[in-house]
């Protein structure tokens, strides 16, 4: 049997997961794929259909080990009891964790399991902790609630909950075993719908076509009446059963042969390898993508709402899930909870199978939720085997964020231009000195996303300007970004070291004057002159700009810089370059600064 690889990115996206899930049950529950000769080639997979026979359980595995609540829930809980450690930490601390302690408690009374006295018990006696003194007390109820977490029945309950929330949520719906109605069944009652909806159909489509490249009627009588005689069936797979039955072996033969029933199915219009026993492609087999056909036929070419799909197609799109990167942007808006903040991601990459498996895994294994692609990026670029500017302008990566009740989907399809990869490949230590990581990560996703740094520039400079803000970034540092990509990107001459250092003297100059307005007891001027000088600079207004810079020279008794006369020149130092230099300096004199970048 062959998976064999697709120009479109979502069944790209389902081979990996397909890839993963055995992997992932060779690693860690004794599969041997080797026995089934399992190979990853060039442009396809092989193996012996056999391997699908326990797939069903293979694929449950993977998302107990992907999603394991019980690990989750202490790592969170070891990291609030680390942070107990400090008496200033220990109060806000300990709120989350009895917030966390509550959350769960709720899952667990819903399995009513005797446990469940023991850890109201233990919400209880957390409850009534006030002292720092009692961290000793926190600790020793965790340890044996993290006990209780692992015990393999709540786990195994509360785990299968969450996956297949975020499947249903992000990707199919409510299909199959998804569907809530299946919520009570036991892991072995939903590991066997799975089988009946989608591995099922494909193994008896493997037989039947062997039996038909025999042409022996007699044995395909017998598989059929063997098959039928079972009563948990996929009804699509029971009527191409019954089709063949009724067909050839009725009262009357209605059909010349097995073949001429066989052609009477559509071909999958995703592989064109296999036949459609009756199944579409609809919201339900990758929901980001997808539309409820029958609800929008006006939407179709001749109102056709039909693409057929055959039943392997099917099986690889249900691994899709399986083949994306959790993705978390955390600089997102507090507006955002986590479900609106989590993205999930693929790199989908032309030519080889096993070069797509491999950067799908770099992107995955990367540690920080919160800056993976950033990190595959430049830690490609670094790796001794450097990724080369060809390969990163060939890459496209999509990330989307779905919620299927709301049929609600935010997708990005972002690729790295020449002059990204040139960028990167020649000034990726310029990220870096951005210092604050969440910054870092809104820049990059910025610049993938090929959207001009200087809205976050005037965003984070007036971010400094508000009083209730606790600290700030100090933006020279992406100042210096813009300017290279445009120098990359062919929109500015060369950037030379003169011009880096003009730059650095416009913030020194910035920061001078506001420490003096600062020692002048003047501190109070900042907010009205650099407000003024970033509305100048946002309506390109450059008359504005240089009064306000005369007056603010002149308020502290200083001759204006001849730097800044270049500022109504065409063609010599960006205007925007120098005002947001300056006003960068000028506003770093606050108390609030957090160290953000270089000084």
């Amino acid at each position: 049997m062959r998976i064999n690889n697709s120009d479109n990115w979502f069944y790209k996206a389902g081979i990996v997961g397909f890839d993963r899930i055995i992997r992932y049950n060779e690693d860690f529950c004794n599969l041997d794929s080797g026995l089934y000769n399992y190979v990853v080639h060039d442009n396809y997979i092989e193996f012996d259909e056999k391997l699908l026979e326990n797939f069903h359980k293979y694929y449950f595995n993977y998302f107990f080990g992907r999603y394991n609540s019980a690990k989750d829930q202490e790592e969170k809980i070891r990291f609030y009891i680390r942070r107990c450690e400090k008496e200033d930490k220990f109060k806000d601390n300990l709120g989350k964790i009895r917030e966390l302690v509550k959350n769960n408690n709720k899952k667990i009374k819903k399995f009513e399991v005797k446990e469940v006295n023991r850890c109201l018990e233990i919400q209880k006696e957390l409850g009534m902790v006030k002292k720092y003194s009692e961290k000793n007390k926190v600790e020793e109820l965790l340890n044996e609630y993290i006990d209780i977490l692992k015990d393999n029945y709540i786990n195994t309950q509360i785990t299968l909950n969450k996956f297949k929330s975020i499947l249903s949520k992000s990707f199919f719906g409510q299909v199959s075993f998804l569907n809530v109605c299946n919520n009570s069944k036991t892991l072995a009652q939903q590991e066997d719908i799975l089988f009946k909806d989608y591995i099922d159909p494909i193994l008896v489509m493997c037989k039947l076509n062997e039996i038909l490249k025999k042409n022996d009627e007699e044995m395909l009588r017998e598989f059929i009446e063997e098959c039928l005689l079972k009563n948990k069936r996929n009804g699509e797979i029971e009527k191409v059963l019954k089709d063949f039955k009724k067909g050839l072996f009725g009262k009357i033969r209605k059909e010349k042969d097995a073949m001429s029933i066989f052609m009477q199915y559509n071909s999958c219009s995703m592989c064109g390898n296999e036949v459609s026993i009756g199944s579409n492609y609809y919201e339900g087999n990758f929901v980001p993508l997808a539309i409820s056909n029958e609800n929008a036929e006006n939407m179709y070419w001749n109102f056709n709402t039909k693409h057929p799909i055959c039943s392997l197609c099917k099986l690889i799109l249900l691994c899709t899930s399986a083949g994306m990167t959790d993705i978390y942007k955390g600089y997102l808006d507090d507006k955002y909870d986590y479900n609106n903040k989590l993205y999930y991601g693929f790199i989908s990459i032309d030519g080889d199978l096993r070069d797509v498996i491999k950067q799908n895994n770099n992107l995955a294994n990367k540690k920080d939720k919160d800056s993976k692609l950033q990190a595959y990026i430049l830690d490609s670029i670094a790796e001794k085997e450097q990724i080369s500017k060809w390969q990163l302008d060939n890459i496209l990566y999509i990330e989307f964020n779905t919620d299927y009740s709301s049929k609600n989907t935010k997708m990005n399809y972002l690729n790295i231009p020449r002059y990204l990869a040139e960028f990167l490949k020649s000034k990726s230590e310029l990220l870096y000195k951005i210092k604050d990581k969440k910054v870092r990560v809104e820049i990059f996703d910025a610049i993938l996303k090929q959207v001009d740094l200087k809205h976050l520039i005037d965003k984070f400079l007036r971010s400094t300007l508000q009083e209730n803000e606790q600290y700030v970034v100090n933006v020279f540092p992406i100042i210096k970004v813009r300017v290279y990509l445009k120098l990359y990107k062919g929109e500015c001459d060369m950037v030379d070291k003169l011009y880096d250092k003009k730059l650095n003297y416009v913030y020194m100059q910035g920061r001078e004057v506001g420490g003096i307005l600062k020692s002048n007891s003047q501190e109070n001027k900042i907010l009205g002159l650099s407000y003024r000088l970033l509305n100048a600079t946002k309506a390109t207004n450059k008359k504005e700009f240089m009064d306000t810079v005369i007056r603010i020279f002149m308020s502290v008794e200083k001759e204006v810089p001849m730097i800044f006369l270049d500022v109504i020149k065409e063609g010599s130092l960006e205007f925007e370059d120098i005002s947001y230099s300056f006003i960068s300096g000028l506003t770093s004199q606050d108390s609030k600064i957090k160290e953000g970048g270089e000084k």
